[in-house]
């Protein structure tokens, strides 16, 4: 007598970055991958295969999945072929997964990539999303109810990636290590830089020790056109060079949170920095002067220490 045939589509919905693709390997590693990084895709796909009258027909599928209008048109074709969808929900968070996302691709491509270079450069890796999307999941996000049509479904958390790598400590720099002498907070020309008290003693006692040392730095002015990105480059350069140091940096030039990845209290900085030296997020620390910095920190997994105790004499 033959087996009854076993059906099944798993459904794995998470933010990029949530670990779908890990779980989805780890557990149901026989089932076929129809996933698409288009909804239409996805669709044709999940027909076609189930309509193929094979005899064993084990699918998954990994995405968003962000509304139950989103999740509709995949449960009624299942219903269609008799095939019981089983939902797995991630429960990692918005930050969490930003910063493994941001992690992944500074190691896949080098660097991160924002909205505006997606739109630019014909990208074939369609694994790469805007910061937007992130967004957009996060303030739309219908969580899945049983009504909808599921044979289960089941939330739950994976574990954090060990990041393994070296201890580093990280710096604003305006109102941090700098201040400037000329209109705006921060310098347009090196000649308006000040370095704030104790950093050039304190800096080279860290290097002294072997400590690994780096900048991140919100640098607006540039999308404001208040200054261009050679002035920026120049004013860090000058910045380091009054402090005696060749330290690694990396900049924002962006003024809008929701479309970057990169400005803080976003994590984008933190994982470029992590990914691109081989620094562990969890053995870092990051010095700076406001409640944004302290967030960033919070959210990269960087212990923070504000400046003034930093630097205290």
């Amino acid at each position: 007598m033959s087996k009854p045939i076993q059906n099944e589509l798993v459904m794995v919905m998470g933010y990029p970055g949530s670990g779908r693709s890990q779980y989805l390997r780890d557990c149901y590693p026989k089932h076929k991958n129809l996933t698409a990084y288009d909804l239409r895709r996805t669709i044709t796909n999940v027909s076609e295969n189930m309509g193929n009258g094979k005899s064993s027909r084990k699918f998954a599928i990994i995405g968003m999945f962000t509304t139950r209008k989103s999740r509709q048109q995949i449960l009624a074709t299942c219903k269609e072929y008799g095939i019981p969808v089983q939902c797995k929900w991630l429960l990692t968070g918005y930050n969490e997964s930003m910063f493994n996302y941001c992690y992944d691709t500074v190691a896949q491509h080098g660097k991160l990539i924002n909205l505006e270079e997606l739109k630019a450069e014909d990208h074939s890796d369609n694994r790469l999303y805007s910061c937007g999307v992130f967004n957009y999941h996060k303030n739309n996000f219908e969580q899945p109810i049983p009504q909808e049509g599921f044979a289960s479904l089941e939330s739950f958390t994976v574990s954090t990636p060990e990041y393994r790598g070296k201890s580093a400590i990280i710096f604003d720099y305006d109102g941090t290590l700098r201040k400037s002498k000329g209109t705006f907070d921060f310098p347009v020309t090196p000649n308006q830089i000040e370095l704030l008290p104790n950093r050039i003693q304190k800096l080279k006692e860290l290097k002294s020790a072997g400590i690994q040392i780096f900048g991140a730095s919100n640098q607006s002015c540039i999308a404001k056109n208040q200054a261009s990105r050679k002035e920026v480059i120049n004013c860090f350069d000058e910045t380091n060079r009054l402090l005696g140091q060749e330290m690694r940096y990396t900049y924002c030039p962006h003024d809008d949170i929701g479309s970057c990845f990169c400005r803080k209290p976003n994590v984008g900085m933190g994982a470029y920095l992590c990914a691109q030296y081989s620094l562990n997020p969890q053995t870092c620390t990051y010095v700076g002067n406001s409640e944004t910095d302290k967030q960033f920190a919070e959210n990269c997994g960087f212990k923070f220490v504000n400046q003034q105790e930093f630097f205290a004499e």
